[in-house]
Protein backbone atom coordinates (compact mmCIF):
# COMPACT_ATOMS: atom_id res chain seq x y z
CA UNK A 1 0.00 0.00 0.00
CA UNK A 2 1.60 3.39 -0.77
CA UNK A 3 1.41 6.39 1.19
CA UNK A 4 -1.40 7.90 -0.52
CA UNK A 5 -3.39 5.40 -0.02
CA UNK A 6 -2.11 4.19 3.66
CA UNK A 7 -3.62 7.86 4.53
CA UNK A 8 -6.61 7.62 2.73
CA UNK A 9 -7.13 4.67 4.59
CA UNK A 10 -6.41 6.36 8.14
CA UNK A 11 -8.70 9.34 7.47
CA UNK A 12 -11.42 6.91 6.13
CA UNK A 13 -11.41 5.29 9.23
CA UNK A 14 -11.39 8.60 11.19
CA UNK A 15 -14.54 9.66 8.97
CA UNK A 16 -16.18 6.23 9.94
CA UNK A 17 -15.29 7.53 13.91
CA UNK A 18 -17.12 10.70 13.18
CA UNK A 19 -20.15 9.01 12.07
CA UNK A 20 -20.46 6.53 15.01
CA UNK A 21 -20.33 9.73 17.12
CA UNK A 22 -23.26 11.31 15.48
CA UNK A 23 -25.22 8.37 14.66
CA UNK A 24 -24.70 5.22 17.59
CA UNK A 25 -23.83 6.51 21.53
CA UNK A 26 -26.91 9.34 21.24
CA UNK A 27 -29.86 10.47 19.29
CA UNK A 28 -28.53 14.47 19.47
CA UNK A 29 -32.07 15.55 17.90
CA UNK A 30 -32.66 18.00 20.74
CA UNK A 31 -29.40 19.17 21.83
CA UNK A 32 -28.12 22.41 21.85
CA UNK A 33 -24.36 22.81 22.61
CA UNK A 34 -21.84 20.24 22.66
CA UNK A 35 -18.57 20.71 23.75
CA UNK A 36 -15.76 18.52 22.44
CA UNK A 37 -12.68 17.79 24.52
CA UNK A 38 -9.48 16.79 22.85
CA UNK A 39 -5.87 16.77 22.12
CA UNK A 40 -4.47 19.61 20.46
CA UNK A 41 -2.25 16.88 18.20
CA UNK A 42 -6.04 16.04 17.05
CA UNK A 43 -7.10 19.66 15.85
CA UNK A 44 -8.73 17.98 12.60
CA UNK A 45 -10.62 15.29 13.70
CA UNK A 46 -12.08 17.94 16.21
CA UNK A 47 -13.16 20.48 13.48
CA UNK A 48 -14.16 17.34 11.66
CA UNK A 49 -16.70 16.25 14.24
CA UNK A 50 -17.95 19.95 14.74
CA UNK A 51 -18.55 20.42 11.21
CA UNK A 52 -20.51 17.29 10.90
CA UNK A 53 -22.37 19.04 14.54
CA UNK A 54 -23.16 21.82 12.96
CA UNK A 55 -24.61 20.15 9.66
CA UNK A 56 -26.62 18.24 12.00
CA UNK A 57 -28.06 21.49 13.13
CA UNK A 58 -26.48 22.20 16.26
CA UNK A 59 -24.70 25.62 16.57
CA UNK A 60 -23.27 25.79 19.76
CA UNK A 61 -19.83 23.33 19.16
CA UNK A 62 -17.20 24.19 21.53
CA UNK A 63 -13.79 22.41 20.79
CA UNK A 64 -11.76 21.97 24.61
CA UNK A 65 -8.06 21.23 23.94
CA UNK A 66 -6.14 19.24 26.54
CA UNK A 67 -2.96 18.27 26.94
CA UNK A 68 -0.08 21.29 26.98
CA UNK A 69 -2.33 24.13 26.43
CA UNK A 70 -4.03 23.63 29.12
CA UNK A 71 -1.10 23.82 31.25
CA UNK A 72 -0.07 26.73 29.30
CA UNK A 73 -3.14 28.55 30.15
CA UNK A 74 -3.20 27.64 33.98
CA UNK A 75 0.35 28.62 34.35
CA UNK A 76 -0.22 32.78 33.26
CA UNK A 77 -2.64 32.15 36.76
CA UNK A 78 -4.81 29.60 38.12
CA UNK A 79 -7.73 31.86 39.16
CA UNK A 80 -8.52 33.80 36.45
CA UNK A 81 -7.97 30.21 34.61
CA UNK A 82 -10.19 28.44 37.10
CA UNK A 83 -12.50 31.41 36.94
CA UNK A 84 -12.92 31.36 33.69
CA UNK A 85 -13.90 27.71 33.43
CA UNK A 86 -16.87 28.14 35.97
CA UNK A 87 -18.41 31.15 33.92
CA UNK A 88 -17.90 28.80 31.09
CA UNK A 89 -19.41 25.71 32.64
CA UNK A 90 -22.51 27.27 34.05
CA UNK A 91 -23.21 28.88 30.76
CA UNK A 92 -22.65 25.26 29.07
CA UNK A 93 -25.14 23.45 31.67
CA UNK A 94 -27.75 26.67 31.23
CA UNK A 95 -27.57 25.29 27.36
CA UNK A 96 -28.23 21.88 29.11
CA UNK A 97 -24.37 21.20 26.94
CA UNK A 98 -23.73 17.36 26.20
CA UNK A 99 -19.70 16.70 26.66
CA UNK A 100 -17.63 14.50 23.99
CA UNK A 101 -14.18 13.41 24.80
CA UNK A 102 -12.06 11.99 22.51
CA UNK A 103 -9.75 10.10 24.22
CA UNK A 104 -6.20 9.50 22.12
CA UNK A 105 -3.08 8.33 24.45
CA UNK A 106 -0.64 9.40 24.63
CA UNK A 107 -1.03 13.17 27.12
CA UNK A 108 2.50 14.31 28.21
CA UNK A 109 3.66 14.05 31.62
CA UNK A 110 2.43 16.67 33.50
CA UNK A 111 4.79 19.27 35.24
CA UNK A 112 3.32 20.39 38.36
CA UNK A 113 4.14 23.97 38.86
CA UNK A 114 2.82 26.06 42.02
CA UNK A 115 -0.42 27.60 39.49
CA UNK A 116 -0.47 23.45 38.29
CA UNK A 117 -0.37 22.64 41.87
CA UNK A 118 -2.92 26.17 43.20
CA UNK A 119 -5.62 24.77 40.44
CA UNK A 120 -5.63 21.07 41.30
CA UNK A 121 -5.81 22.02 45.16
CA UNK A 122 -9.10 24.57 44.20
CA UNK A 123 -10.90 22.13 41.87
CA UNK A 124 -13.50 21.65 44.16
CA UNK A 125 -14.68 24.70 42.78
CA UNK A 126 -16.04 22.46 39.76
CA UNK A 127 -17.96 20.14 41.93
CA UNK A 128 -21.03 21.69 40.15
CA UNK A 129 -19.88 20.62 36.16
CA UNK A 130 -18.78 16.95 38.00
CA UNK A 131 -22.11 16.22 39.25
CA UNK A 132 -23.90 17.88 36.31
CA UNK A 133 -21.63 15.70 34.13
CA UNK A 134 -22.84 12.39 36.27
CA UNK A 135 -26.57 13.19 35.40
CA UNK A 136 -26.42 14.12 32.09
CA UNK A 137 -25.65 12.13 28.78
CA UNK A 138 -21.46 12.46 28.26
CA UNK A 139 -19.36 10.40 25.70
CA UNK A 140 -15.96 9.06 25.99
CA UNK A 141 -14.81 7.76 22.34
CA UNK A 142 -11.18 6.15 21.66
CA UNK A 143 -9.09 7.22 18.68
CA UNK A 144 -5.82 6.18 17.53
CA UNK A 145 -2.78 8.17 16.50
CA UNK A 146 0.64 7.35 15.85
CA UNK A 147 2.58 8.08 18.48
CA UNK A 148 0.22 5.65 20.71
CA UNK A 149 0.90 3.02 17.71
CA UNK A 150 4.81 3.45 18.00
CA UNK A 151 4.57 2.98 22.04
CA UNK A 152 2.87 -0.37 21.41
CA UNK A 153 5.41 -1.33 19.08
CA UNK A 154 3.23 -1.56 16.32
CA UNK A 155 1.79 0.33 12.77
CA UNK A 156 -0.99 2.82 13.10
CA UNK A 157 -3.24 0.98 10.49
CA UNK A 158 -2.60 -1.95 13.09
CA UNK A 159 -3.69 0.07 15.89
CA UNK A 160 -6.89 0.93 14.06
CA UNK A 161 -7.75 -2.35 13.20
CA UNK A 162 -7.45 -3.45 17.48
CA UNK A 163 -9.05 -0.69 18.56
CA UNK A 164 -12.24 -1.26 15.76
CA UNK A 165 -12.28 -5.22 16.47
CA UNK A 166 -13.23 -3.93 20.03
CA UNK A 167 -15.28 -1.48 18.66
CA UNK A 168 -17.52 -3.98 16.81
CA UNK A 169 -17.00 -6.90 19.60
CA UNK A 170 -19.78 -8.39 21.80
CA UNK A 171 -20.22 -7.25 25.09
CA UNK A 172 -20.83 -8.53 28.33
CA UNK A 173 -24.76 -7.22 28.00
CA UNK A 174 -26.20 -9.81 26.87
CA UNK A 175 -25.44 -11.43 30.45
CA UNK A 176 -26.83 -8.80 32.18
CA UNK A 177 -30.46 -9.17 33.34
CA UNK A 178 -29.43 -13.00 34.07
CA UNK A 179 -27.15 -11.58 36.41
CA UNK A 180 -29.73 -8.81 37.91
CA UNK A 181 -31.66 -12.33 38.60
CA UNK A 182 -29.53 -13.98 40.78
CA UNK A 183 -29.94 -11.35 43.61
CA UNK A 184 -26.00 -11.03 44.16
CA UNK A 185 -25.19 -9.93 47.71
CA UNK A 186 -21.14 -10.22 47.44
CA UNK A 187 -19.08 -10.67 44.58
CA UNK A 188 -15.88 -12.60 45.60
CA UNK A 189 -12.62 -12.68 43.14
CA UNK A 190 -9.32 -14.90 43.17
CA UNK A 191 -6.83 -15.81 40.83
CA UNK A 192 -3.37 -17.71 40.33
CA UNK A 193 -2.13 -13.98 40.03
CA UNK A 194 -2.65 -13.82 44.05
CA UNK A 195 -5.94 -11.89 43.84
CA UNK A 196 -8.31 -12.58 46.86
CA UNK A 197 -11.06 -10.59 47.51
CA UNK A 198 -14.70 -9.75 48.05
CA UNK A 199 -16.94 -6.92 47.89
CA UNK A 200 -20.31 -6.05 49.26
CA UNK A 201 -22.67 -5.09 46.52
CA UNK A 202 -26.07 -2.30 47.52
CA UNK A 203 -29.24 -3.44 47.89
CA UNK A 204 -31.35 -4.19 45.14
CA UNK A 205 -28.25 -2.93 42.88
CA UNK A 206 -28.59 -3.38 38.88
CA UNK A 207 -25.73 -4.04 36.52
CA UNK A 208 -24.70 -1.46 33.97
CA UNK A 209 -23.82 -2.21 30.71
CA UNK A 210 -22.56 -0.36 27.14
CA UNK A 211 -26.26 1.55 27.12
CA UNK A 212 -26.92 4.19 30.01
CA UNK A 213 -30.49 4.67 31.06
CA UNK A 214 -30.48 8.01 33.26
CA UNK A 215 -32.68 11.12 34.25
CA UNK A 216 -34.93 9.79 31.45
CA UNK A 217 -31.79 9.88 28.87
CA UNK A 218 -30.47 6.98 27.17
CA UNK A 219 -26.91 6.89 25.35
CA UNK A 220 -23.27 4.98 25.40
CA UNK A 221 -20.87 6.99 27.74
CA UNK A 222 -17.64 4.62 26.53
CA UNK A 223 -16.46 3.82 23.23
CA UNK A 224 -15.53 0.68 22.63
CA UNK A 225 -17.78 -0.93 25.88
CA UNK A 226 -17.94 -4.93 26.76
CA UNK A 227 -17.74 -4.24 30.56
CA UNK A 228 -20.72 -4.57 33.24
CA UNK A 229 -20.30 -2.48 36.38
CA UNK A 230 -21.63 -1.39 39.72
CA UNK A 231 -20.71 0.23 42.62
CA UNK A 232 -19.74 -1.31 45.64
CA UNK A 233 -20.71 -0.99 49.32
CA UNK A 234 -18.05 1.88 50.03
CA UNK A 235 -16.59 0.09 53.32
CA UNK A 236 -17.26 -3.41 52.34
CA UNK A 237 -13.64 -4.22 50.95
CA UNK A 238 -11.27 -6.87 51.70
CA UNK A 239 -8.78 -8.65 50.69
CA UNK A 240 -5.85 -8.07 47.86
CA UNK A 241 -5.89 -7.38 44.23
CA UNK A 242 -2.95 -7.96 41.86
CA UNK A 243 -3.53 -5.77 38.66
CA UNK A 244 -2.67 -7.48 35.90
CA UNK A 245 -1.97 -4.91 33.18
CA UNK A 246 -0.24 -1.57 33.36
CA UNK A 247 -2.09 1.86 34.18
CA UNK A 248 -1.15 4.93 32.20
CA UNK A 249 -2.05 8.04 33.56
CA UNK A 250 -1.46 11.82 32.69
CA UNK A 251 1.70 10.09 30.50
CA UNK A 252 2.92 7.95 33.26
CA UNK A 253 2.77 4.47 33.63
CA UNK A 254 2.77 2.32 36.27
CA UNK A 255 3.37 -1.72 36.70
CA UNK A 256 3.45 -4.67 39.15
CA UNK A 257 0.96 -2.65 41.46
CA UNK A 258 -1.10 -4.03 44.17
CA UNK A 259 -3.49 -3.05 46.82
CA UNK A 260 -4.60 -4.51 50.21
CA UNK A 261 -8.24 -3.68 51.04
CA UNK A 262 -9.61 -3.64 54.54
CA UNK A 263 -13.87 -2.50 55.65
CA UNK A 264 -13.19 -1.07 51.90
CA UNK A 265 -9.89 1.31 52.44
CA UNK A 266 -6.85 0.66 51.07
CA UNK A 267 -4.29 -0.26 53.69
CA UNK A 268 -1.12 -1.30 51.99
CA UNK A 269 -0.51 -0.83 48.13
CA UNK A 270 2.52 -1.60 45.82
CA UNK A 271 3.66 1.08 42.88
CA UNK A 272 0.39 3.25 43.50
CA UNK A 273 1.52 5.39 46.55
CA UNK A 274 1.77 8.46 44.10
CA UNK A 275 -1.55 7.80 42.60
CA UNK A 276 -3.51 7.01 45.81
CA UNK A 277 -2.08 10.33 47.58
CA UNK A 278 -3.49 12.45 45.48
CA UNK A 279 -7.34 12.33 46.73
CA UNK A 280 -8.03 10.16 50.05
CA UNK A 281 -11.29 9.16 48.29
CA UNK A 282 -9.02 7.37 45.99
CA UNK A 283 -8.44 4.80 48.98
CA UNK A 284 -11.89 3.44 48.46
CA UNK A 285 -13.17 1.47 45.54
CA UNK A 286 -15.70 2.98 43.26
CA UNK A 287 -16.58 0.35 40.74
CA UNK A 288 -16.49 -3.35 39.92
CA UNK A 289 -16.62 -4.48 36.80
CA UNK A 290 -16.56 -7.30 34.69
CA UNK A 291 -15.25 -8.00 30.57
CA UNK A 292 -14.15 -10.91 28.72
CA UNK A 293 -10.18 -10.80 29.44
CA UNK A 294 -7.66 -11.15 26.10
CA UNK A 295 -3.99 -10.97 26.90
CA UNK A 296 -1.86 -8.08 26.26
CA UNK A 297 -2.62 -4.07 27.00
CA UNK A 298 -3.61 -1.19 25.47
CA UNK A 299 -1.67 1.45 27.46
CA UNK A 300 -5.07 3.21 27.64
CA UNK A 301 -7.36 2.70 30.61
CA UNK A 302 -10.88 2.96 28.42
CA UNK A 303 -9.29 0.50 26.33
CA UNK A 304 -7.32 -2.31 28.78
CA UNK A 305 -10.64 -2.34 31.07
CA UNK A 306 -12.47 -3.96 28.29
CA UNK A 307 -10.32 -6.57 28.53
CA UNK A 308 -10.56 -7.60 31.43
CA UNK A 309 -12.35 -7.54 34.82
CA UNK A 310 -11.33 -4.64 37.15
CA UNK A 311 -12.27 -2.27 39.60
CA UNK A 312 -11.89 1.42 39.84
CA UNK A 313 -10.47 4.03 43.02
CA UNK A 314 -12.50 7.11 43.57
CA UNK A 315 -15.93 7.76 41.95
CA UNK A 316 -18.78 5.50 42.27
CA UNK A 317 -21.06 6.00 39.08
CA UNK A 318 -24.71 6.19 40.55
CA UNK A 319 -26.43 4.22 38.35
CA UNK A 320 -28.41 0.59 39.06
CA UNK A 321 -28.27 1.71 42.66
CA UNK A 322 -30.79 2.29 44.91
CA UNK A 323 -28.72 3.30 48.07
CA UNK A 324 -26.88 5.88 47.08
CA UNK A 325 -25.46 6.87 50.57
CA UNK A 326 -23.67 3.48 50.48
CA UNK A 327 -20.75 4.65 47.69
CA UNK A 328 -18.21 6.24 47.23
CA UNK A 329 -17.70 9.68 46.22
CA UNK A 330 -14.51 11.23 44.77
CA UNK A 331 -13.60 13.77 41.83
CA UNK A 332 -11.39 10.97 40.59
CA UNK A 333 -12.20 7.96 38.71
CA UNK A 334 -9.11 5.82 38.41
CA UNK A 335 -9.53 2.00 36.81
CA UNK A 336 -7.37 -0.80 37.11
CA UNK A 337 -7.51 -4.16 35.77
CA UNK A 338 -6.37 -7.89 37.67
CA UNK A 339 -8.61 -9.88 34.92
CA UNK A 340 -6.68 -13.29 33.57
CA UNK A 341 -7.27 -16.45 32.53
CA UNK A 342 -6.98 -17.92 35.86
CA UNK A 343 -9.08 -15.76 37.46
CA UNK A 344 -12.79 -16.97 38.96
CA UNK A 345 -15.58 -14.88 39.74
CA UNK A 346 -18.17 -16.43 42.94
CA UNK A 347 -21.25 -14.51 44.23
CA UNK A 348 -23.17 -14.99 47.03
CA UNK A 349 -26.90 -15.11 46.33
CA UNK A 350 -29.36 -13.71 48.67
CA UNK A 351 -30.98 -16.43 50.82
CA UNK A 352 -27.80 -19.25 49.90
CA UNK A 353 -24.83 -19.72 52.03
CA UNK A 354 -22.78 -21.45 49.47
CA UNK A 355 -20.89 -19.28 46.48
CA UNK A 356 -22.07 -20.18 42.92
CA UNK A 357 -19.05 -19.84 40.06
CA UNK A 358 -19.79 -17.43 37.72
CA UNK A 359 -16.78 -16.42 35.62
CA UNK A 360 -13.81 -18.40 34.61
CA UNK A 361 -11.39 -18.85 31.57
CA UNK A 362 -12.32 -15.07 30.60
CA UNK A 363 -16.10 -15.77 30.50
CA UNK A 364 -19.45 -15.34 32.15
CA UNK A 365 -20.40 -19.28 33.17
CA UNK A 366 -23.94 -18.74 35.02
CA UNK A 367 -24.98 -22.09 35.66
Amino acid sequence: MSTTQKEDSIWNKELKLAQRVLTEYYDFKDTKSIEIVISYEEMEFAKTLKELFIAKGIRNVFITYTNGIICEEINKGFRKYLNDKISFYKERISEGFIRITILSPFPLPVVITSEINGYLKHLDELNFLQEYLIHSPRIMIVKPNLYWASRLGISLNELWDKVEALYDSDSFDIYKESLDELNIEELHFVSDEGTNCRFKMTKNFKFVGKRIEHNGKIYQANAPSREIFTAPSKYSGVGKIVFTKPLCYHGKIYKDMEIELENGKVIRSKNLDEILSLDESLSYIGEVALAPYEDGYFLSTIMDENIGCHIALGNSYPYGIEELGRINKSQYHIDLVFGSLSLKVYAKIKNRKDEILILKDGGICIP
